[in-house]
């Protein structure tokens, strides 16, 4: 009797279906989401191209990726596949080895979706947050784009860390060998202890030093009791996060947003990391009072 294809390809959906179960069983409370992480189905394995050589080395915290409609907990020895999308929580890193050679860290609170892995590139998408590339000599180039803009990093040989705002804008720090960074069609060359920037919808700003340090000046609060208003100063080229929300600030460095104000206590917390993997953070608190004053009457009779 000959094999029925059909019956082989049912068999090996199970076969799927169980190990994905499995892996499941200790799948991380969900990030930002509101599904539960669940496991891999035989459907969506079986639709999830494996990106050559692509492998998880190491995990630290939540980190997950996403296939279809499920969330996966990220573990040592994973196999990727194209158009995964990797998510990291606060505190979590993951390791990715692109090809045997390539190895990208995400960074914690970052989005990071693999586009393409072949023996002449490895690219990827960020969507926002930060991830660092080693790039041997001789090994694939890697291309990483960003979301929301159409800022290009890419890199035959070394080492580089990039931030994104998640709205197009990217800073992008070398410390080995050089990066290239385009964007609206201008390419600039970051040599090693440099960095750029790209707005989206600009060009790349000239590389200039990396700052020697990190630092975070915040304004006292302003505002009426409607908004509150959020001032200060960082690295330019950092990140700033406030209060879950990232933004970019301006070439100088200096930020100034608005946030509603909540009648009682409001806390902000202002949070900024450069390309560099550094990072500062304060708290800051208003209390807002819409309450009238109280009246007092006299009355004389």
């Amino acid at each position: 009797m000959r094999d029925d294809p059909r019956r082989a390809l049912a068999a090996a959906a199970v076969a799927l279906a169980l190990v994905a179960c499995g892996r499941g069983s200790s799948s991380p409370r969900p990030l930002d989401d509101a599904r539960a992480t669940a496991p891999l189905s035989a459907a969506d394995a079986a639709a999830a191209p494996i990106a050559p050589g692509t492998t998880v080395r190491s995990v630290t915290g939540v980190a997950e990726r996403r296939v279809g409609d499920a969330w996966v907990a990220l573990q040592i020895g994973d196999q990727l596949g194209i158009n995964d999308q990797i998510r990291t929580a606060e505190g979590a890193a993951t390791e990715l080895d692109l090809g045997g050679e390539t190895l990208v860290t995400i960074g914690a609170t970052s989005e990071l979706t693999i586009r393409e892995v072949s023996e002449s590139v490895s690219n990827v998408m960020l969507g926002s947050g930060r991830v660092s590339a080693q790039v041997p000599a001789g090994s694939s180039k890697i291309r990483l784009e960003t979301r929301g803009g159409s800022a290009v990093v890419e890199a035959d040989d070394g080492e580089f860390s990039a931030i994104a705002s998640g709205s197009g804008d990217v800073t992008v720090a070398t410390t080995k060998g050089t990066a290239r960074l385009t964007s609206s069609g201008a390419t600039v060359a970051i040599a090693r202890g440099r960095q750029a920037t790209a707005r989206a919808g600009e060009a790349p700003s000239v590389p200039v030093p990396i700052p020697a340090s990190l630092f975070l000046k915040v304004k006292p609060l302003g505002g009426d009791l409607r908004e509150t208003v959020v001032r200060g100063e960082t690295a330019p080229g950092a990140v700033v996060s406030i209060n879950g929300v990232r933004m970019t600030t301006d070439a100088d460095g200096t930020f100034d947003t608005r946030l509603a104000a909540l009648e009682g206590d409001n806390v902000i917390v202002v949070f900024v990391e450069d390309a560099s993997g550094r990072s500062e953070q304060k708290v800051l608190r208003r209390t807002v009072n819409r309450r009238p004053p109280p009246v007092k009457a006299e009355v004389t009779w």
